[in-house]
């Protein structure tokens, strides 16, 4: 018993044809999925990314995969025809050999066409999906019930709109569902998108109306549970969440928004802008506020144990009652205070490089403006005699020439008004290393 052999009679010359277009079909193949790969990065089209020289390349591809295709063509009908000639009348089959190959080839890329044509399909399909999970809980966010009441006289009844809060709480934990969605799907494009609708239901439902503390006795505000949800969902953003973010230099707009009572503790609000904002009774604890915008805000009873304060701008802010409870003045802090009202604030030598402020620091008694004010116009008049020295990475006036209880703010602005571009404010924060995102756009 022999072993049936099945060989197939291609030419040399159709050898190389079918060699070229196999090598054509998997170059077009690896193309498209650099194409999609780079698309997927850049967020946008990947014709939108690629240089001028780039799509010169593509067109000039696109013209000799034409002309390749039209010969392709030419030689199978010239590879076919001989064979159609000469075979018997009673033949009723061709032989497998170089001309199937050649036709199967040429149909492949209208597979390949067809195929990527139902994908993309698929994808609109699901992009669509996704919009109207985004409608529908948007419209949940709006969502209000009637509620009915006696008012005990004359058995009247009146009504009043409230809002529905268990719907609301749904809407928010929907957008929550959608953005790790997106990070799975899309690649974070639809994140963003959530973030902005969070950030905007908390500046209207939570808006700040005042920034005066509470007087005492003082007491806990519990905020209401669709607020403390959407806060909630921003603090539960994965590290591939805030990496979006950071790709794209998105910051959370929060401003002027009342956080009192709220619990923040472990969010990672980086480069957040919470201008004009209220934390009274708020745990920051664990937080991440690096380069976190706070300027103008109230500060009263706020929980930082633990808190990460690199580049915090709190120029400007009103800090009641204990300041910075918990807070490690170490390594975790550096501070702009330019402006500040911080009675409760005493700043020790040691702890002198984690704040940098101006005369318009309001500070505890300990340091009386008196003795700041005299620190700082000491430090100016001594730096324009050039005596300087540079201790610690900054510099500094000499210290022989300043009374030893000034030398905690010699690194400090001798002038009311700050700028970005203050040369000390510049080293002090080459100092601490405050470059890059999220300190600078």
């Amino acid at each position: 018993m022999t072993d049936a052999v099945t060989t197939l009679h291609i030419a040399p010359r159709h050898f190389w044809l079918i060699v070229f277009l196999t090598c054509l079909l998997a170059l077009s193949l690896l193309t498209l999925a650099v194409l999609r790969q780079v698309g997927r990065k850049v967020q946008k089209t990947p014709w939108d990314h690629l240089s001028n020289a780039a799509l010169t390349g593509w067109l000039i591809l696109g013209f000799a995969w034409t002309g390749l295709l039209l010969l392709s063509i030419m030689a199978a009908y010239n590879l076919l025809w001989p064979w159609k000639e000469t075979l018997p009348e009673a033949s009723g089959s061709m032989p497998l050999g170089a001309g199937a190959l050649v036709v199967a080839l040429l149909g492949a890329p209208w597979v390949i066409w067809g195929t990527w044509l139902k994908h993309r399909t698929v994808a609109f399909q699901k992009e669509g999906h996704m919009t109207d999970r985004i409608s529908k809980a948007v419209e949940q966010l709006g969502a209000e019930k009637t509620v009915k009441a006696g008012t005990g006289e004359d058995d009247k009844v009146t009504e009043r709109t409230e809002p529905n809060i268990e719907v609301r709480i749904g809407g928010l934990l929907s957008l929550e569902r959608i953005a790790e969605d997106s990070m799975r799907f899309d690649h974070g494009r639809d994140h963003i998108r959530v973030m902005q609708i969070i950030c905007a239901y908390l500046r209207q439902n939570s808006r700040a109306t005042n920034l005066e503390p509470t007087h005492p006795p003082f007491k806990s505000r519990t905020p209401r549970l669709d607020l403390q949800i959407a806060t909630d969902v921003l603090c539960r953003r994965k590290p591939a969440q805030v990496e979006v973010e950071a790709r794209q230099k998105y910051r959370l707009d929060l401003r002027e928004v009342d956080f009192d009572g709220m619990l923040l503790s472990k969010g990672d609000f980086a480069g957040a802008l919470m201008m004009g904002c209220r934390f009274e009774d708020t745990d920051l604890r664990n937080a991440n506020l690096t380069a976190t915008n706070m300027s103008g805000s109230l500060l009263s009873n706020v929980w930082l144990g633990e808190a990460l304060l690199l580049g915090t701008n709190l120029n400007g802010t009103t800090m009641a009652s204990d300041g910075f409870l918990g807070a490690d003045l170490s390594d975790r802090v550096a501070v702009m205070i330019s402006g500040a009202i911080m009675p409760s604030l005493v700043i020790e030598l040691e702890e002198a490089l984690a704040f940098f402020g101006s005369p318009a620091t309001r500070l505890g008694e300990d340091n009386d403006g008196k003795m700041l004010r005299a620190a700082l116009w000491t430090a100016w008049e001594a730096g324009k005699l050039g005596a300087l020295l540079k201790k610690e990475g900054m510099y500094v006036p000499h210290p022989e020439r300043v009374p030893h209880e000034h030398l905690t703010f010699l690194h400090w602005e001798p002038f009311i008004s700050l700028d970005s571009g203050s040369p000390r404010l510049i080293r002090w924060r080459a100092y601490h290393n405050l470059t890059g995102w999220p300190h600078e756009d």
